[in-house]
Protein backbone atom coordinates (compact mmCIF):
# COMPACT_ATOMS: atom_id res chain seq x y z
CA UNK A 1 0.00 0.00 0.00
CA UNK A 2 1.09 3.38 -1.18
CA UNK A 3 0.60 6.63 1.19
CA UNK A 4 -0.07 9.43 -0.99
CA UNK A 5 -0.15 12.70 1.22
CA UNK A 6 -3.09 15.15 1.08
CA UNK A 7 -2.97 18.35 1.62
CA UNK A 8 -6.72 18.86 3.32
CA UNK A 9 -8.28 21.54 3.97
CA UNK A 10 -8.85 24.35 1.95
CA UNK A 11 -6.90 23.05 -0.74
CA UNK A 12 -9.28 20.36 -1.23
CA UNK A 13 -12.02 23.12 -1.12
CA UNK A 14 -10.27 25.15 -4.05
CA UNK A 15 -9.81 21.76 -5.93
CA UNK A 16 -13.40 20.56 -5.75
CA UNK A 17 -14.66 24.23 -6.89
CA UNK A 18 -12.39 23.94 -9.66
CA UNK A 19 -14.02 20.64 -10.45
CA UNK A 20 -17.47 22.12 -10.61
CA UNK A 21 -16.36 25.02 -12.54
CA UNK A 22 -16.44 27.84 -9.98
CA UNK A 23 -13.25 28.92 -11.62
CA UNK A 24 -13.70 28.44 -15.46
CA UNK A 25 -17.98 29.18 -15.33
CA UNK A 26 -18.82 31.06 -12.89
CA UNK A 27 -16.61 33.63 -12.01
CA UNK A 28 -15.93 34.59 -15.32
CA UNK A 29 -19.69 34.53 -15.68
CA UNK A 30 -20.12 37.00 -12.82
CA UNK A 31 -17.12 38.80 -13.84
CA UNK A 32 -18.60 39.73 -17.04
CA UNK A 33 -22.19 40.33 -15.69
CA UNK A 34 -21.05 42.68 -13.00
CA UNK A 35 -19.22 44.90 -15.89
CA UNK A 36 -22.04 44.71 -18.04
CA UNK A 37 -24.31 45.72 -15.36
CA UNK A 38 -22.36 48.43 -13.99
CA UNK A 39 -21.95 50.10 -17.80
CA UNK A 40 -25.59 49.74 -18.56
CA UNK A 41 -26.82 51.31 -14.86
CA UNK A 42 -24.42 54.24 -15.52
CA UNK A 43 -25.22 55.10 -18.58
CA UNK A 44 -29.01 55.05 -18.07
CA UNK A 45 -29.82 52.92 -21.57
CA UNK A 46 -33.30 51.95 -20.68
CA UNK A 47 -34.11 55.27 -18.22
CA UNK A 48 -33.84 55.67 -14.68
CA UNK A 49 -36.39 53.14 -13.79
CA UNK A 50 -35.43 50.20 -15.88
CA UNK A 51 -32.78 49.16 -14.01
CA UNK A 52 -34.11 45.32 -13.70
CA UNK A 53 -33.96 45.46 -17.70
CA UNK A 54 -30.52 46.30 -17.68
CA UNK A 55 -29.86 43.68 -15.10
CA UNK A 56 -31.46 40.73 -17.62
CA UNK A 57 -29.47 41.82 -19.87
CA UNK A 58 -26.22 42.31 -18.08
CA UNK A 59 -27.15 37.92 -16.89
CA UNK A 60 -27.84 37.36 -20.64
CA UNK A 61 -24.81 38.66 -21.75
CA UNK A 62 -22.67 37.08 -19.07
CA UNK A 63 -24.27 33.61 -20.07
CA UNK A 64 -23.52 34.27 -23.42
CA UNK A 65 -19.67 35.04 -22.37
CA UNK A 66 -18.99 31.92 -20.43
CA UNK A 67 -20.51 29.35 -23.72
CA UNK A 68 -17.48 30.81 -25.49
CA UNK A 69 -15.27 28.55 -24.04
CA UNK A 70 -11.44 30.44 -24.87
CA UNK A 71 -12.98 33.49 -22.99
CA UNK A 72 -12.72 31.73 -19.78
CA UNK A 73 -9.36 31.04 -20.46
CA UNK A 74 -8.37 34.14 -21.50
CA UNK A 75 -9.53 35.49 -17.61
CA UNK A 76 -7.58 32.85 -16.25
CA UNK A 77 -4.48 33.89 -17.56
CA UNK A 78 -5.33 37.61 -17.33
CA UNK A 79 -6.07 37.41 -13.48
CA UNK A 80 -3.22 34.63 -12.91
CA UNK A 81 -0.59 36.91 -14.34
CA UNK A 82 -2.36 40.32 -13.01
CA UNK A 83 -1.84 38.97 -9.43
CA UNK A 84 1.67 38.05 -10.26
CA UNK A 85 2.59 42.10 -11.72
CA UNK A 86 0.47 43.59 -8.25
CA UNK A 87 2.86 41.75 -6.01
CA UNK A 88 5.65 43.15 -8.25
CA UNK A 89 4.42 46.68 -7.72
CA UNK A 90 3.65 46.32 -4.40
CA UNK A 91 6.88 45.09 -3.86
CA UNK A 92 8.23 48.09 -5.46
CA UNK A 93 6.14 50.66 -3.59
CA UNK A 94 7.30 49.46 -0.71
CA UNK A 95 10.84 49.43 -1.62
CA UNK A 96 10.90 53.23 -3.31
CA UNK A 97 9.08 54.51 0.55
CA UNK A 98 11.54 52.39 2.11
CA UNK A 99 14.54 54.23 0.08
CA UNK A 100 13.79 57.52 -1.86
CA UNK A 101 12.08 60.47 -0.27
CA UNK A 102 9.97 61.60 -2.49
CA UNK A 103 11.12 65.21 -2.21
CA UNK A 104 14.70 64.57 -3.16
CA UNK A 105 14.18 62.53 -5.81
CA UNK A 106 10.74 63.75 -7.84
CA UNK A 107 11.26 61.78 -10.69
CA UNK A 108 11.11 58.12 -8.50
CA UNK A 109 7.42 57.93 -8.95
CA UNK A 110 8.08 58.19 -12.49
CA UNK A 111 9.96 55.45 -12.96
CA UNK A 112 7.28 53.88 -10.65
CA UNK A 113 4.63 54.54 -13.77
CA UNK A 114 7.33 53.35 -16.44
CA UNK A 115 7.79 50.03 -14.57
CA UNK A 116 4.07 49.72 -14.26
CA UNK A 117 3.26 50.71 -17.76
CA UNK A 118 6.03 47.72 -18.48
CA UNK A 119 4.14 45.22 -16.26
CA UNK A 120 0.97 46.23 -18.11
CA UNK A 121 2.47 45.15 -21.32
CA UNK A 122 4.16 42.54 -20.15
CA UNK A 123 0.81 40.72 -18.36
CA UNK A 124 -1.06 41.47 -22.06
CA UNK A 125 2.04 40.22 -24.03
CA UNK A 126 1.83 36.85 -21.48
CA UNK A 127 -2.57 36.39 -21.97
CA UNK A 128 -2.76 37.43 -25.46
CA UNK A 129 0.12 37.13 -27.04
CA UNK A 130 0.07 33.41 -28.30
CA UNK A 131 -3.10 34.24 -30.20
CA UNK A 132 -0.98 37.57 -31.41
CA UNK A 133 1.78 35.56 -32.62
CA UNK A 134 -0.71 32.67 -34.42
CA UNK A 135 -2.53 35.40 -35.78
CA UNK A 136 0.94 37.09 -37.29
CA UNK A 137 2.58 33.64 -38.36
CA UNK A 138 -0.71 32.64 -40.06
CA UNK A 139 -0.73 35.59 -42.53
CA UNK A 140 1.90 36.02 -45.33
CA UNK A 141 0.46 40.03 -45.36
CA UNK A 142 0.57 40.68 -41.21
CA UNK A 143 4.37 39.08 -41.71
CA UNK A 144 5.19 41.47 -44.71
CA UNK A 145 3.56 44.62 -42.29
CA UNK A 146 5.74 43.69 -39.21
CA UNK A 147 8.97 43.55 -40.91
CA UNK A 148 8.47 46.90 -42.64
CA UNK A 149 7.40 47.72 -39.43
CA UNK A 150 10.53 46.82 -37.34
CA UNK A 151 12.48 48.62 -40.07
CA UNK A 152 10.31 51.40 -40.49
CA UNK A 153 9.54 52.67 -36.66
CA UNK A 154 13.28 53.08 -35.91
CA UNK A 155 13.83 55.08 -39.09
CA UNK A 156 11.24 57.29 -37.92
CA UNK A 157 12.07 57.62 -34.33
CA UNK A 158 15.66 58.33 -35.26
CA UNK A 159 14.27 61.51 -37.56
CA UNK A 160 12.18 62.67 -34.69
CA UNK A 161 14.96 62.82 -32.76
CA UNK A 162 16.98 64.55 -34.87
CA UNK A 163 14.60 67.31 -35.86
CA UNK A 164 12.97 67.78 -32.29
CA UNK A 165 16.20 67.16 -30.72
CA UNK A 166 18.23 70.17 -31.56
CA UNK A 167 18.07 73.33 -29.81
CA UNK A 168 16.42 76.04 -30.62
CA UNK A 169 18.18 79.49 -31.26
Amino acid sequence: MVYVPTYGGLVDVLQSWADYGIFTVLLPMLLVFVLTYGILSKIKLFGEKNDKISMIIALIVGLIAVTYEPLAYVFMALFQNLAIGIIILLVMVVLMGLFINPTDTPNGWKWFGVVGGILFLWIMGRVFGKYIGDFIESSYVWNMILQSLVILVPIVVIILALVLGGKNK
